[in-house]
């Protein structure tokens, strides 16, 4: 705080620089409102220094010695307190007052206030310049004279037998140093060179590969011109740090020994090869060449199993290696960097294994082979992730037969990175050097497409081919150039049009035999395979939007599924006409004798008095069996509720118990030779009401969607050929129109016909 006397009215900073004769200064300028001006130098506070304290025995009392420095000079009150035992306070004795020096001694006589005990006490001072203190204790001195003769006769045995340990701590200190422990090592391999790679191997396991030590045994057996043990020593000294150089080493080594040029050597074998191993794991490029590499080590691991050799976790190598090989077959980016991902991942598991285990041989070569893999997975990894991979497809494989045609490219970048500088350039085969059409296009996300289209005189042949160029570049900036080439067919010349009756209905379901329908193979597939199962635990439900061609699909089961598979249509918007479960389960019984009839199997339903009061058991027990009877060994009945939602307003409106629902369950479970398909728009979970929860945990689901492209296609050309004909670019537009919904796409079709037919 700045004592001042009045308001500021200005403030500035005055920098004023250094010379040969006046260091630089700090300094503040204040003017009050009264027209005072003030000048304030910055100057830094430093706090004295108290240094050196020391208490020594001078009889019954103690001298007590400070040092203080201080570099601001100036003065310094500083005061000593003794700590009481007794009352376990703090006692002030004599306040000692500092000159303006910036060095000096300050000294205390005081008699101690507890006998037998160390002394212990504090110095605080006081710096008179900026009114700031401070605290110093030192530890604790020593015991009194008095105390400390009493009892230093008997510490003396206790002193001879702490000086006798420390000695003998000392000497098997000494003896354990790595340079000593390596110098009887050397000396113990030396007289036994037979046995030295197994002696090796051991002490490298015992020590978990203490590098101190092979570094010193290798400088004694230098000294003494062993290079063999030298040569060893170094190799497993540097696999800590730099593992290739010094698997590099000892296969040098290796072969020397295996050349016999130091007589025979036990273990050499086992050593070669799993060092040998180990340095085509390390110093293989690519991933490529490494997925390769899977015979040689199930040899080195074949060998040392065999020799009783060290295997350590050389064989969780293995699923490492399948990883790697499925990512070099997998064609997709995704796929590849999914397998990457498990390598990476079962990489990382090993290491924590290898670091948590003791370091023995095995274990030190496995780590570095797993540094070394990690590295290219990663590298693998961010090239993929930054890679753009460019796909072009001819969509205008037919053309009208007109001078000129509208061409259309797609282009679709199936990398992870955006494509950049993406160059077009279209030519004809035939004049490679005529450039037809070239098109830039500054970027291509990744996932995305792009159509480019243009125009293009068509010569007057049948087919042509076109070709084409592209050139692009990735976030690595990496070039990337590529051709493509392709048949355009020319369409057959326009004939006099004639009308023709509209085929397409729009809006509603196709009948059993309608040429309209295309598709759904996949739909069928799986309720075939679902519905044929031995053991009927769950219900099959299909979902699809309103007009999807759902009830198109079921009117058709029949001629898709096998034959012991008989599809029992059922609309339930047409149930419920008389109230009542007898109404109801009569209703599914003449579906059932109809559905039979045209298979020529005939079946009597009794009229409704005859079901008797509980209508649901005499069609489990009495119905469906006389049924089974008719039918051939292993015939099942599909039952397919189409619109199911109608039975939950049948139940709303009165017309059926809730009890419906699970008696439906039960009959799913135990009904002999039945299968349950319901057909609707919701998921039983999007129900407003909990009827249907009886169901959900047997609820297995299937979505009826739109029409693949080649089914929308044939929807769109095979009613109407060969009258009408549509080229590929006018096809492309429907299909993008429409989204293949099977609706929209008859809709389209019908107006199509309906203009062809009025123009």
């Amino acid at each position: 705080r700045l004592q001042l006397s009045g308001a500021i009215r200005a403030i500035t900073a005055l920098n004023i620089r250094a010379t040969t004769t006046r260091p630089q200064s700090n300094n503040l300028i204040l003017v009050t409102e009264a027209g005072f001006v003030r000048l304030f130098q910055f100057k830094p506070n430093y706090p004295p220094l108290l240094t050196a304290p020391t208490a020594r025995n001078i009889g019954n009392q103690y001298e007590i010695v400070v040092n203080i420095f201080d570099v601001e000079n100036s003065e310094i009150v500083v005061s000593l307190d003794l700590y009481d035992n007794a009352t376990e306070q703090w006692v002030t004795q004599e306040l000692q007052q500092r000159t303006r020096s910036q060095v000096e001694q300050l000294r205390w006589q005081v008699t101690p206030l507890t006998n037998n005990a160390p002394l212990r006490y504090r110095f605080r001072y006081i710096d008179s310049e900026n009114n700031r203190g401070g605290l110093l204790q030192p530890p604790a001195g020593p015991i009194t004279q008095s105390s400390f003769a009493n009892g230093w006769l008997a510490l003396l045995p206790l002193v001879a037998l702490l000086a006798f340990l420390a000695g003998l701590t000392r000497w098997a200190t000494i003896r354990q140093r790595p340079a000593n422990r390596a110098w009887r090592f050397f000396r113990q391999i030396e007289r036994a060179p037979s046995v030295t790679l197994t002696h090796l191997r051991a002490r490298y396991n015992q020590l978990n590969g203490e590098p101190g030590f092979f570094f010193n045994l290798a400088n004694y057996a230098r000294q003494a011109d062993n290079n063999l043990i030298a040569g060893l020593a170094d190799g497993l000294y540097l696999l800590a740090d730099r593992p290739t150089v010094g698997i590099d080493i000892l296969n040098s080594i290796l072969e020397e020994i295996s050349a016999e040029k130091y007589g025979t050597m036990l273990r050499t074998d086992e050593w070669a090869t799993m060092l040998g191993t180990t340095q085509r794991l390390l110093e293989t490029p690519t991933l490529t060449e490494l997925s390769l590499l899977r015979e040689p080590l199930n040899e080195m691991l074949i060998t040392n199993e065999r020799t009783g050799g060290e295997i350590g976790p050389f064989p969780r190598l293995a699923p490492i290696f399948d990883a790697l090989r499925a990512s070099e077959r997998v064609d997709t980016v995704e796929d590849r960097l999914a397998y990457l991902g498990d390598a990476d991942t079962l990489l990382r598991q090993l290491e924590q294994t290898v670091a948590a285990d003791k370091v023995h041989l095995s274990n030190a070569l496995v780590g570095a082979i797993v540094q070394r893999w990690r590295g290219l997975v990663r590298a693998a990894d961010e090239s993929l992730r930054g890679r753009a991979r460019l796909d072009i497809r001819l969509k205008t494989k037919r053309v009208a037969p007109k001078d000129s045609a509208e061409i259309a490219f797609e282009l679709v970048n199936a990398g992870l990175s955006s494509a950049e500088q993406i160059n077009l350039t279209v030519y004809s085969e035939d004049t490679p050097h005529h450039t037809l059409y070239s098109r830039l296009i500054p970027t291509l996300a990744p996932t995305h497409k792009r159509t480019i289209s243009f125009k293009l005189p068509i010569p007057d042949q049948a087919t042509f081919r076109i070709a084409c160029q592209i050139n692009y570049t990735d976030r690595l900036s990496n070039t990337h150039q590529f051709e493509y080439a392709d048949m355009i067919n020319v369409l057959a010349p326009a004939v006099d049009f004639r009308p023709i009756p509209n085929p397409y209905s729009p809006g509603t379901p196709l009948r059993r035999n309608s040429a309209l329908f295309f598709g759904r193979h996949h739909l069928f597939n799986f309720i075939a395979s679902e519905a044929e199962r031995a053991s009927q635990q769950h219900v099959l439900i299909l979902v699809g939007q309103r007009r999807t061609g759902k009830t198109s699909a079921l009117l058709r089961l029949n001629q898709h599924l096998p034959s012991h598979l008989i599809p029992i249509y059922i609309d339930c918007q047409s149930l419920g006409v008389l109230p009542g479960m007898v109404a109801f389960f009569q209703d599914l019984s003449w579906q059932i004798a109809d559905t039979l009839a045209e298979r020529h199997i005939e079946i009597d339903v009794p009229d409704l008095s005859e079901t008797g009061q509980n209508p649901a058991k005499w069609f489990q027990h009495q119905f469906i069996p006389q049924t089974r009877t008719l039918l051939p060994e292993h015939t099942k009945l599909v039952l397919v509720f189409d619109e199911f939602e109608a039975l939950e307003n049948l139940v709303t409106d009165g017309i059926l118990p809730r009890t419906i629902f699970s008696f439906l369950r039960h009959l799913m479970q135990h009904g002999e030779g039945l299968s349950f398909i319901f057909v609707g728009t919701h998921r039983l979970e999007e129900m407003t009401t909990d009827y249907w929860s009886v169901l959900f945990n047997i609820a297995l689901y299937q979505e009826i969607s739109y029409l693949t492209d080649s089914a929308a296609i044939n929807l769109i050309t095979e009613p109407v050929a060969p009258q009408l004909v549509y080229d590929d670019l006018a096809l492309d537009k429907i299909l993008r129109v429409t989204a293949n919904h099977p609706y929209f796409l008859q809709l389209v079709c019908y107006s199509l016909v309906k203009r062809a037919n009025t123009t």
